[in-house]
This record gives structure tokens, C-alpha cells and sequence, in this order.
């Protein structure tokens, strides 16, 4: 029976034959690059169900459709938010401000009125985790603004209050296109029907390697982690880890068998 030392990476193991090594992958796989525009547009009523349709198809068509749709004055871009994420990856994007908000009101003996307010967090926030998937792009979003409802004056002593408009939503994007994932509409006083609609494109921009892989590309000489399990009723040795890494380990393992093979015949 042959004896095996190895020492690798601050590791001593000790196994009495010279058994086969498995190698189990972990090498993160590409990932791609996804743009992404979310629109918020509001409308006084006067979109109808052809201009409704022109807000899906091939994300150019759609982006020229809303141009027209703004100078006809049909429809306002409340929001417009343009990133770029790596798919399978939490993206947050947050525009917001703190704003006076009138909670109420005091009087003094005379019946003089004060104003009260306090600090109010108000804005857009939207997040989003895309997937290449064979037929488009799936994507999970989460779309919020706020605002303080009323006007901040000391005119009145009606309070204010926050009003948000949420959207949460899973939908699958033919890649290049933008679609129209739904809206809310409400009855003015003045009978009109006002809605806001939310619009969401995605196209793919390539693979990109995630930071991981960029600091692997970056040094060849430093050696990443690798576990060895040993399963002596097999008489073998269990390698996982990172690709390069592995064949690294294996080629360090051959090394030392075939030096201390030429040390026995000599």
C-alpha cells in the first residue's frame, strides 16, 4: 500500500492509497446585461384604446408613440427611470426628498392659529430582478411614488397626508419591446377620467462578468477556495470549487504523485 502526503493551501492530508480525484464545478456562469426603462405617464382622459395600443410594441415605436401622445397633449411623463442591470441581480432605484407636510394646528388663547408640520419622505422608488429566459425577459418589479397630498400653505388648516401609487408585478418582455403593464383611473369632479399608466421595456446588452469573474481574470497567481473531502470507504478524494481552481489543485496533486513515484525508483 502507497502512502500520499499533500500539503495544499495550509491543508496536511493524509491518504494510505492513491485514489482517484472527482472535481465538482462551481464556475459562475455568464451573466447578461439587461436595459431597462420604467415611464409613470398620467392622462386627463383623453387617451383612447388605439393610443393605448401604441404604447406596446418595439421599444422605439413605443418611446416616438409617447413623444406624439405628450405633444398632442393626451398624456404627461410623470417618471422616467433608464438602467442597466445584471439579470438574476436586485436593482433599486430611489429619487426622493423630504418635504413639509401640515399635520394639524394650534391656537393660542387670543385665537391665533399656528400651522403645524413635520418632515415627510416623499418620491420613486423601483425594484426590479430581470431573467434571460429562452422567449424574452422575465421581470419582477416593484414600482412606488409618493407625494403629500395638497398644497403647503398656512391659508388653511386642513391636514395633508401622503398619497403613494404602488405597482408590484411578474411579466414576461419579448426582448426589445416595451409593454404596457397597467394602470389605475379615477372620476374627476369635473366628470373627466384621469389615469396613470406604467410602461416597462427590456432589451439585452451582452454578457458581462460579474465582479467575481472580473477579480478572477485579474490574478492567475492567487488560488481561490477549494474543499477536499476525502471518502476513505471509496478510496477517493472530492474536490469542489471554481473551475480554474480545481484544475489548479488536480495539477498540483499529479505533480506531487509523480515526483514521489520517481523518488520510489530511484
Amino acid at each position: 500500500m502507497t502512502k500520499s502526503l499533500i500539503t495544499i493551501c495550509g491543508w496536511l492530508l493524509c491518504v494510505c492509497v492513491t485514489p482517484p480525484v472527482f472535481a465538482e464545478d462551481e464556475q459562475e456562469s455568464p451573466k447578461e446585461s439587461v436595459r431597462i426603462n420604467v415611464l409613470l405617464v398620467n392622462s386627463d382622459g383623453n387617451l383612447t384604446d388605439a393610443d393605448r395600443k401604441k404604447l406596446n410594441g418595439k421599444t422605439d415605436a413605443v418611446l416616438e408613440s409617447l413623444e406624439a401622445l405628450k405633444a398632442s397633449g393626451k398624456l404627461r411623463v410623470a417618471n422616467h427611470c433608464e438602467m442597466v442591470v445584471i439579470e438574476d441581480t436586485a436593482a433599486t432605484f430611489q429619487i426622493g426628498e423630504m418635504v413639509p407636510m401640515r399635520t394639524g394646528s394650534t391656537r393660542s388663547i387670543g385665537g391665533r392659529r399656528t400651522n403645524v408640520y413635520q418632515d415627510a419622505s416623499v418620491g420613486t422608488l423601483v425594484k426590479l430582478r430581470t431573467k434571460v429566459v429562452e422567449d424574452g425577459i422575465s421581470v419582477q418589479i416593484s414600482f412606488a411614488k409618493s407625494s403629500v397630498k395638497g398644497e403647503v400653505s398656512d391659508d388653511t388648516e386642513e391636514p395633508q397626508g401622503v398619497s403613494t401609487l404602488s405597482h408590484q408585478a411578474s411579466l414576461g418582455i419579448k426582448n426589445g419591446t416595451a409593454q404596457l403593464m397597467g394602470g389605475m383611473s379615477e372620476r374627476g369632479s369635473d366628470d373627466s377620467d384621469r389615469g396613470s399608466w406604467l410602461i416597462v421595456s427590456a432589451e439585452t446588452m451582452g454578457v458581462t462578468n460579474t465582479p467575481a469573474q472580473e477579480e478572477d481574470k485579474s490574478d492567475d497567481s492567487v488560488l481561490g477556495d477549494v474543499q477536499i473531502e476525502v471518502v476513505p470507504e471509496l478510496g477517493t478524494i472530492v474536490l469542489r470549487g471554481k473551475s480554474d481552481d480545481v484544475k489548479r489543485v488536480q495539477a498540483i496533486i499529479s505533480e506531487i504523485e509523480k515526483r514521489k513515484r520517481e523518488s520510489e525508483e530511484k
